[in-house]
């Protein structure tokens, strides 16, 4: 093997997304448009991230989002043909080192809590476990939508997307979000929506978050990107927002998914999903590495 590394601005958008599909294997497809939403929704620096060639052939990829001095590895693979060698270890540490000769002192990411292989590989390179997130799922009939009886004295209303940023301010006190729920992705999101639930004394609870139509396998779903919390919120509150958003996209309570993932474990809001009766269907570790001075 003659292994060469490039930065991914060698390549195009559709070319990454043919690599990310080799490099995942499996039979999952990605899609450039969508490839092509996530770098920018998630700051990926393509001049900051690596492609590793075999000669001539792309064999896998590691994508660095960026911003300031933090780093975020949105995406890390290599071509299954290629696993084993020692060529996963050798594209982390080189797409690292890069990084900090870039200004960058730390780098974080998220993987699932079962890929004990993966898990094995960051720790290899420095990663350490930082703390949990929990993954979150329900239908609008699980959560029982449809028998919620709104008092007449709340009020639920659409808001500008930009309004979610004197909330996300208050929230100073509730662990930091996931990478692609802090500030600057929420603001980037081209189809996102915000509404609040509010009484005579003022708003009580926010949501911003994105509704998709069903594809493929997926249901019509609401994805929940930041809930934000006064001090006087509760459950009904929370399923206020739930039923005002179902209704605004698909005019359907039942059968609408919600869907929430990357949520800390130790946030206010974990135990309110939980109690409301969202399913937890998954957890993944957040993982540092704190990079040294170059």
């Amino acid at each position: 093997m003659r292994i060469i590394y490039q930065n991914a601005l060698q390549l195009t958008i559709p070319a990454l997304a043919e690599l990310q599909t080799i490099a995942y294997g499996g039979g999952w497809t990605s899609n450039p448009t969508k490839l092509a939403d996530i770098f920018r929704i998630q700051s990926v620096d393509l001049q900051q991230s690596l492609v590793v060639y075999d000669g001539r052939k792309a064999i896998g990829l590691a994508l660095l989002g960026r911003r300031r001095a933090h780093g975020w590895l949105y995406d890390f693979g290599i071509s299954p043909a290629y696993r084993g060698k020692g060529l996963g270890t050798g594209l982390l540490t080189t797409a690292t080192r890069e990084a900090a000769k870039a200004g960058v002192r730390d780098i974080e990411l998220d993987v699932w809590e079962k890929r004990d292989d993966a898990i094995r590989l960051y720790e290899r390179v420095g990663f350490q476990h930082r703390r949990t997130y929990f993954n979150f799922e329900a239908t609008g009939e699980q959560l029982r939508l449809s028998e919620l009886d709104m008092p007449p004295s709340l009020r639920l209303e659409r808001g500008l997307v930009e309004d979610v940023i004197g909330w996300y301010a208050a929230a100073r006190d509730q662990p930091e979000p996931c990478w692609d729920r802090r500030l600057p992705s929420l603001l980037t999101y081209g189809d996102a929506q915000f509404c609040t639930v509010a009484d005579a004394h003022g708003p009580i609870a926010c949501m911003h978050y994105v509704a998709r139509a069903a594809a493929h396998h997926d249901p019509n779903r609401v994805r929940p990107m930041f809930i934000g919390l006064s001090e006087r919120a509760k459950i009904e509150h929370l399923r206020a927002l739930f039923c005002f958003a179902a209704r605004t996209a698909f005019a359907d309570l039942a059968t609408t998914a919600f869907r929430l993932a990357l949520e800390p474990e130790t946030s206010r809001l974990a135990p309110i999903l939980a109690d409301m009766g969202m399913r937890m269907v998954g957890k993944a570790c957040d993982m540092r590495l704190i990079i040294a001075q170059v």
